[in-house]
């Protein structure tokens, strides 16, 4: 459906001679009134009717109408423009303005992600990842091609599709590297860490793993520290390496003090809780059961 706000936008036509075809093609019964309110809005009245219509016309044709829909709706939305990113994305791949399309279906999936739309997210992803193909700046489409990998971490990792998942984390940190781009490198490393514990691939992770907490530290970045020794330490644990996820967990306790105690940081649940959580549980198969006690009681009280 249209706006006729947008119709006259999108089409530059006269908006006398814009009412006057939409009313013979209403009363033809091409069109139908789909909204009335807040403002008029129309549409065919059958699918095939539609295709026909748009498939008659030719693709340069097609292409740059969808460019001029993507220009009026931009002027029209103004700041709220970020509440109709999937039309946006939609119009802005149609119209093959490759860069545009890109960053609306980054906007689009973070969007679907957090109504908890996965696998409608994985689909924008997986257009968006297209669009990146066209992109001329080598910089610019490595960047977007890890981004949009990214995008699809919590998505892939939901539908519990963890073999693509890997193989996507791995491609990005492939490109993370050729790009030189270090906190790209750190962020997909871990992720691609977690990826393969959750894949039961410990032994892999363990590098992933080791990776990205050095590439932390070179970064002296506080959260992709506290991210990287987090999952680190899950890794430690799942190998029955009690004595190095202890000493890699407690070395983020005086990273997680104040302000952070209460923060995600990108987490779904608080890392200081978290952390302690895996320090008791580390600390009880070495026996420590007094220091395993305060740690869980520490976390219980934070959480």
């Amino acid at each position: 459906t249209s706006g006729i706000d947008l119709l006259a936008r999108g089409t530059g036509m006269e908006p006398e001679l814009m009412y006057r075809d939409l009313q013979l093609l209403r009363e033809s019964g091409m069109l139908r009134d789909m909204r009335l309110l807040p403002s008029l809005e129309v549409g065919f009245a059958h699918a095939l009717t539609y295709e026909v219509v748009y498939r008659s016309l030719l693709r340069p044709r097609r292409t740059a109408l969808h460019g001029q829909v993507v220009q009026a709706l931009e002027a029209i939305l103004g700041e709220r423009a970020v509440e109709h990113v999937d039309r946006l994305a939609d119009q802005a791949f149609r119209a093959e303005l490759w860069d545009r399309a890109v960053a609306y279906h980054l906007m689009a999936g973070s969007r679907a992600l957090a109504r908890s739309a996965c696998r409608e997210a994985v689909v924008i992803a997986d257009r968006g990842l297209a669009a990146t193909v066209k992109l001329g700046d080598e910089a610019v489409r490595a960047g977007a091609e890890i981004d949009l990998r990214l995008l699809l971490f919590t998505a892939l990792l939901t539908l519990g599709e963890l073999p693509r998942l890997v193989k996507i984390l791995a491609e990005a940190e492939t490109l993370a590297e050729r790009l030189g781009d270090t906190k790209r490198r750190t962020v997909v490393a871990n992720q691609l860490a977690a990826a393969l514990w959750m894949d039961g691939n410990h032994t892999q992770a363990l590098s992933v793993g080791q990776r990205a907490l050095g590439l932390a530290h070179d970064l002296a970045d506080p959260a992709l520290r506290i991210a990287a020794g987090f999952q680190l330490g899950f890794v430690y644990h799942a190998l029955g390496e009690f004595d190095r996820a202890i000493a890699t967990h407690e070395a983020l306790l005086p990273l997680l003090d104040g302000e952070r105690e209460r923060k995600r940081l990108g987490s779904v649940v608080y890392p200081s809780v978290g952390v302690r959580a895996f320090l008791g549980s580390s600390l009880i198969h070495i026996g420590a059961l007094d220091a395993a006690e305060r740690h869980l009681t520490a976390g219980r009280r934070i959480a």
